[in-house]
């Protein structure tokens, strides 16, 4: 087991785009070191944006680090490692991205 965990499930219609992403999560996770999970959490009683959060905990119990991706990526370039992109005093990172309405997280 590594000490590293990529998480991503797909739920509903979800679960055919995460097909399609799995195998480059997986090139990906062999990499750079991850263990790629895709079982979504066991009890799902929020709104579904909700459950990555529940997937993220459930894995720091087991894991030093987790990172999230949505299903519907798919990883084309996997050379660089996306945690080398999170400065070390940091214990978290997110996306932003610009809206109509400003930035925001993603």
């Amino acid at each position: 087991m590594n000490n590293r965990a990529l998480i991503s499930f797909g739920t509903g219609q979800f679960a055919d785009l995460l097909e399609i992403a799995v195998p480059g999560m997986h090139d990906y996770a062999c990499l750079h070191g991850y263990d790629l999970i895709t079982r979504p959490p066991s009890m799902l009683l929020r709104p579904p944006s909700w459950h990555k959060i529940t997937a993220l905990l459930d894995a720091l119990e087991d894991y030093e680090e987790a990172l999230w991706i949505d299903c519907d990526v798919v990883l084309v370039d996997t050379s660089w490692d996306l945690a080398d992109e999170i400065p070390p005093e940091a214990w978290q990172g997110i996306t932003r991205h610009q809206t109509g309405e400003g930035e925001i997280p993603s």
